[in-house]
């Protein structure tokens, strides 16, 4: 990442990468950073760079792959707007929304169309089902087992991935974004009903409530960090509050 100062204001500076030249025309990429601070520059340059490198992401990607929806959820961030797919933007704001993203591109954006699928949600959410958050979990949250021996790995991934197994038997393999309070309820109650029967078989209750309560938090904090990776900001969490009650 390199920065030059023209006049007085500070400006990010990239080459266009050779694999989308045929995209983006521009060769070099001059972005003005509105900033005569160098020390501000320099932290403004980061989301300035982010934003740009998930535009060129964006390009480098067929309709429809996923890794194109995370990098326009970027670009649109980037452009101080949260991402909605068209469907639930009409739904959530009406036409005076789509007038107003519309209103906000100018000439030049509104030439670019994968500025226009940001802006304007041009791009279906990807399905995410319950079977598919485990494995796309444990690779966000790596650095929970850094310097950690396999057996330790072991021990921290088996209750998270008993913990989803129990969640998909109960409620099937859904889509994560289709999950509703229902859902996380219907999960809890199941674990109650199954401490129930443990209970009934003279089991010790603080050891069996500690397991469920256990399993429950593993699968929100699965199903969260899953379900806010893939760009949803503005969702509801199914699962927030809905735990163990005594």
């Amino acid at each position: 990442m390199a920065t030059l100062k023209r006049g007085r204001i500070f400006y990010l500076v990239k080459r266009v990468p050779t694999d989308v030249a045929h995209l983006d025309t521009r060769k070099i990429v001059q972005i003005s950073l509105k900033t005569d601070s160098g020390k501000e520059a320099a932290i403004k340059a980061v989301d300035v760079e982010e934003a740009l490198m998930a535009y060129w992401d964006a390009l480098r990607r067929n309709e429809g792959d996923p890794e194109r929806y995370k990098a326009l959820v970027k670009i649109a961030a980037s452009r101080n707007l949260s991402y909605r797919p068209l469907r639930e933007l009409y739904a959530a704001g009406g036409l005076e929304e789509l007038l107003s993203r519309i209103q906000g591109l100018s000439d030049q954006d509104a030439a670019n169309a994968t500025l226009v699928d940001a802006s304007l949600g041009g791009q279906a959410r990807p399905a995410l089902t319950l079977s598919m958050s485990p494995a796309l979990y444990f690779d966000y949250e790596q650095d929970k087992v850094l310097g950690k021996s396999e057996d330790q790995k072991r021990r921290w991934r088996n209750p998270r991935i008993k913990a989803f197994k129990n969640l998909t038997h109960v409620l099937g393999d859904k889509d994560v974004h289709k999950l509703t309070r229902d859902d996380a309820l219907r999960f809890r109650d199941w674990w109650q009903a199954l401490l129930l029967a443990w209970l009934r078989l003279d089991a010790r209750r603080d050891a069996r409530r500690d397991v469920e309560i256990e399993d429950y938090e593993h699968a929100e904090d699965i199903e969260n960090r899953v379900s806010a990776d893939r760009a949803d900001p503005d969702r509801l969490r199914p699962f927030e509050g809905a735990g163990y009650r005594d």
